[in-house]
């Protein structure tokens, strides 16, 4: 640490040599590019490769640069994050305990990471003082009591030997990133986070359909002064524009399977009611969907449209014949928009 405080000193004394400079306004823009890891459809999430980026750029000609201290990056709503029930929430990272290695935080949490990233920083705000080299772990940090993910994120830059923490939130179709006050309150100029990126061990943390084609994105970046006990001064908060790419959504197919339940007795010539459950574990959603009875029994019900990854109950009258105290079977045969079929039987005693 004491390389850090020595460079801070000096970077302090170049800030009070430029006081005198009106600074102009800061400019940022921001990019969020999601790729899938494999075919992406219109109604099914699937897994897909996620980064966040902002940058902020001093106004022309001006020697420095004010710290961030938030970046909120709105979102799509194909966009969902799914954090591994299975995977360790890393507790051992945290705004008490971060001032070290990323090789020491990832030996605290090694089957917890979830991502990882880079950024540059500004030294006590200084543009003149520009390092590159922080590297940044992201790791799990469980779900808040609304189930929206939380980022424990680790950044540590080797030429200061610091290291810092900061948390991400996930929820209501945002990412909440916090920075903390960086050493001479400097500033950090570009930062980018990457889910699951190289170090990444669950793959479907964040899973995406593309159901219109593209995919908007924007932030909010909030900047300012902080003092070593936390006073804020000329906090500014910069929107960056709305950027889109452009992502290819398949149809997909639905896919049914069916089960039945009926009651075990019903008289010859009279409608019992059977219980047909249709889950659709395809990639499109079920439609026009229609339950046909026969053999032992004749009877029809609609069951309209069942989403991918949902279940439906249909209730079917079905009038059972047959020779009383002998069992029939009765076939039901499910069919959808699209050629979808999906068979169920049951047996049932007449009376």
């Amino acid at each position: 640490m004491k390389r850090v405080f020595a460079i801070a000193a000096g970077v302090a004394a170049a800030v009070s040599l430029s006081a005198s400079v009106a600074n102009a306004a800061p400019t940022a823009n921001s990019a969020v590019p999601i790729t899938g890891q494999g075919s992406l459809y219109k109604e099914v999430k699937k897994p897909v490769d996620i980064s966040f980026t902002a940058n902020i750029t001093p106004g022309a000609g001006d020697t420095t640069l004010l710290p961030l201290m938030e970046s909120k990056f709105t979102l799509p709503k194909d966009l969902a994050f799914v954090p591994d029930p299975k995977m360790p929430v890393c507790t051992e990272v945290n705004a008490g305990n971060s001032n070290f290695s990323g090789a020491t935080a990832i030996s605290l949490c090694p089957n917890s990471i979830v991502g990882d990233g880079t950024a540059n920083i500004m030294l006590a705000g200084q543009v003149a003082a520009l390092i590159t080299d922080p590297e940044l772990t992201i790791f799990n940090g469980g779900v808040d009591s609304s189930g929206g993910g939380i980022l424990a994120i680790h950044a540590y830059s080797a030429s200061t030997n610091a290291g810092i923490f900061m948390s991400g939130a996930i929820q209501n179709g945002t990412l909440d990133v916090l920075i903390p006050r960086l050493t001479a309150d400097s500033a950090t100029s570009t930062f980018t986070l990457s889910i699951p990126g190289t170090k990444g061990q669950d793959k479907g943390y964040a899973e995406a359909t593309c159901s219109t084609g593209k995919y908007t994105t924007s932030a909010v970046i909030t900047l300012g002064n902080r003092s070593s006990g936390g006073v804020v001064s000329n906090e500014t908060s910069l929107t960056t524009d709305p950027t889109t790419t452009d992502c290819v959504g398949l149809a997909g197919k639905a896919k049914l399977s069916a089960k039945v339940k009926g009651p075990a007795k019903v008289k010859s010539g009279k409608k019992g009611t059977f219980k047909v459950t249709l889950k659709n574990t395809g990639t499109a959603s079920a439609k026009s969907v229609k339950v046909k009875a026969s053999g032992g029994g004749k009877g029809s019900a609609s069951g309209g449209t069942i989403k991918p990854g949902t279940s439906k109950t249909v209730k079917v009258k079905v009038k059972v014949t047959g020779k009383k105290g002998k069992k029939v079977t009765v076939k039901f045969k499910t069919t959808a928009s699209g050629g979808v079929v999906a068979n169920a039987k049951a047996k049932v005693k007449v009376g």
